[in-house]
């Protein structure tokens, strides 16, 4: 079957349906692969729960999820890539370790006060519209909601690195067109 690959981990090497033709730009494999080796080399995912902020094809959610983070909430605001993913996701995952909400990213992120382990906001918007941008300046200005929780934004390398209370950028990663920015939220 054609698909996204996961990469590593519980569920290494099955194939989730890439939702082609439903405007979705999923994170190359090389991008997700960087992204999460940046992260094992410094934090244990099982000590986080994921947030795939703007879904898509869920692959960064999937990945998280397959390298230990539970429960992934996956944000989807288009209603067929929502639907995909229910159909294409959730049949991987444990009970009790898949949620969707089927909305805007922004909307979901100021009513939310996410309990028991930090978070890990995997953040892939489309690019151009300034919606990761946006998704960082919440959750710098709020990050007493997710004490320890830690951000990752892809987003094209022509744009300047976020700056803004309460994150601080702990790497930066450019892999071709993308590049791939690592936040902590401050205490």
């Amino acid at each position: 079957m054609a698909g996204l690959r996961i990469v590593s981990g519980r569920l290494k090497g099955r194939r989730i349906p890439s939702p082609e033709g439903l405007g979705a730009r999923p994170s190359l494999e090389k991008n997700r692969i960087v992204l999460f080796e940046v992260l094992a080399a410094r934090y244990r995912l099982s000590d986080f729960q994921g947030v795939d902020l703007f879904a898509g094809s869920g692959a960064l959610g999937a990945e998280a999820y397959s390298r230990g983070a539970e429960p992934v909430t996956f944000v989807e605001n288009h209603k067929e890539r929502a639907l995909a993913l229910q159909k294409n996701l959730g049949p991987l995952f444990g009970p009790d370790s898949f949620f969707l909400f089927k909305g805007d990213g922004l909307d979901w992120l100021k009513a939310q006060k996410l309990g028991g382990k930090p978070c890990l906001f995997l953040l892939d918007p489309p690019w151009g519209q300034g919606l990761g941008e946006r998704a960082l300046a919440f959750l710098g200005q709020n990050q007493d909601r997710w004490p320890g929780s830690l951000v990752v934004l892809e987003e094209s390398a022509d744009r300047p690195v976020f700056e803004g209370p309460g994150l601080t950028c702990f790497m930066v990663k450019k892999l071709g067109r993308a590049r791939l920015d690592f936040f902590t939220l401050n205490p």
